[in-house]
């Protein structure tokens, strides 16, 4: 083992500059997660709209269509 000052304080640079690239890495990878999650909640969003209005386009259809030809949501002749 060497006490070398140079050999001393070369292992905590090289720790050092392993932290920083590790943080490094991770930001780019949370901030990856971060753009990520949102691109899905957005297409979520936008998939559940599309969903809601094809359910209420089917439900006019089959409730007018069907009301109209049998009758439905007309008032009693003895009234």
């Amino acid at each position: 083992m060497s006490f070398n000052a140079k050999d001393m304080t070369q292992g905590g640079q090289i720790a050092s500059m392993r932290i920083r690239m590790f943080s490094q890495i991770a930001n780019i990878i949370l901030y990856c997660l971060f753009i990520f999650f949102w691109i899905l909640v957005g297409l979520v969003l936008w998939v559940k709209n599309k969903l809601a209005d094809v359910c209420e386009w089917l439900h006019l259809l089959v409730v007018h269509h069907a009301g109209r030809h049998a009758g439905f949501n007309q008032v009693p002749a003895g009234l």
